[in-house]
């Protein structure tokens, strides 16, 4: 597997990411959101290709002061449960680790993930029932950046 930086010819390839995960993982409010994020891309970005050189799974990052955002991580549903969430997470703390003064990092997430993300140190400092849309709630959640 390689990450690399999102190139705009990934653009319906990560559409489709997003696309394989809806309900379970995202609101259906979350396309149009995502389509603007990619438009303007305020921080890096990434895509996790396979060795066919698909795009398998993409989320990146930004900074703001000393706390580094970590924004649309996602795998394609079709390839959950194979470690490429783990290597696009740990891909991105890498990266981020490269960015002087960045003291923290937060997210979100909904609940079928959010056991992963705690095994990876996170801790959830607010939980919002129906954050995201009924029936989908959201945990927002931080770590050290080095744990």
């Amino acid at each position: 597997m390689q990450y690399r930086p999102y190139q705009a010819m990934d653009h319906a390839a990560c559409l489709e990411i997003l696309a394989s995960n809806l309900e379970r993982y995202f609101s259906f409010h979350d396309p149009e959101l995502y389509r603007e994020f990619l438009a303007r891309l305020p921080g890096f970005c990434g895509v996790v290709e396979d060795p066919e050189q698909r795009a398998v799974a993409c989320g990146g990052f930004c900074i703001e002061g000393p706390t580094a955002v970590l924004t649309w991580g996602m795998v394609h549903a079709d390839r959950h449960r194979r470690g490429i969430g783990r290597f696009l997470l740990i891909e991105r703390l890498r990266g981020i680790a490269e960015r002087p003064g960045v003291e923290r990092i937060v997210m979100n997430t909904a609940a079928p993930v959010l056991g992963f993300y705690e095994r990876m140190g996170f801790a959830v400092v607010k939980h919002t029932p129906d954050g995201y849309s009924k029936g989908l709630d959201r945990y927002d959640l931080e770590r050290p950046l080095r744990v």
